[in-house]
């Protein structure tokens, strides 16, 4: 395996433009020369519930689902795009194999409504909310809030089995029901930063140091989209588009995950 010599960007574009005219022999050779990347990630993944050969397996599945997917025009080499399907595949293995709780996309936006209407209702009532005035503000029953904030507090709900796609969906969410204020900080109690840091990986450094700093993703303060213009020496509108084409992008990465 380490005898096999690694590729050059325009070998992997060459490949990956082959792959999509359904040439196997190509994909058979930007899979075999990626093989020791998942013996590398595996690694970082055992005595957790999986074998290591197991682990491997799993993960050249998800190497597999990466070659299929790849395109050079994400703006990052084939091994960063690959690192996200080996994790996730492993990941999920190991989710099933532990058997706990998957947290759905139907839920995760039941949650986030939850916390920011909590939030909300504790600014203006400087106490915290009762789970009628939570119900009445959601427009729903305090049953169903009971069931929400039930969702959120076991022990064993292993949110690692959450998809890309979902983690997209959330984010866009999130943009699409605020103004130019700063981004809801809850999103990093919800989500592991780490897979965020392998999903924002995939596309171009520009669009990833955007969305990191517009959700606050590595020190928790989000900032506006003012502020991020400045930063790069662009307008508050043109943070806002590339904002925008970056969830685009990843939705479209991840739309045939499911």
């Amino acid at each position: 395996m380490n005898s096999i010599p690694l590729l050059n960007p325009e070998q992997e574009k060459e490949l990956a433009e082959k792959i999509k005219k359904g040439d196997l022999k190509a994909r058979e050779k930007l899979v075999r020369t990626n093989l020791r990347l998942v013996v590398s990630i595996a690694k970082h993944f055992t005595n957790k519930g999986l074998s290591f050969l197991d682990l491997i397996e799993e993960g050249n599945i998800g190497l597999l689902r990466a070659a299929d997917g790849y395109d050079a025009a994400f703006g990052r080499r084939f091994s960063t795009y690959a690192t996200w399907w080996i994790k996730q595949t492993i990941r999920r293995a190991l989710t099933n194999t532990a058997k706990v709780i998957r947290l759905p996309a139907h839920m995760v936006e039941k949650i986030l409504k939850l916390k920011k209407v909590s939030e909300k209702l504790s600014n203006e009532l400087k106490r915290e909310p009762s789970l009628k005035e939570i119900a009445n503000e959601m427009d729903i029953t305090a049953h169903k809030v009971k069931s929400i904030k039930r969702a959120i507090k076991p022990t064993h709900l292993l949110v690692e089995d959450i998809t890309g796609s979902d983690i997209v969906w959330a984010l866009s969410n999130m943009l699409t029901e605020r103004s130019d204020g700063p981004p809801v900080e809850h999103m990093i109690d919800t989500y592991e930063k780490e897979k965020l840091r392998d999903l924002l990986n995939i596309i171009n450094k520009r669009e990833a140091d955007i969305l990191r700093l517009r959700y606050g993703l590595e020190n928790g303060k989000p900032m506006k989209l003012k502020d991020i213009g400045g930063k790069f020496n662009i307008s508050k509108e043109r943070v806002r588009q590339i904002e925008k084409a970056a969830l685009h992008k990843l939705n479209c990465i991840f739309s045939k995950e499911e």
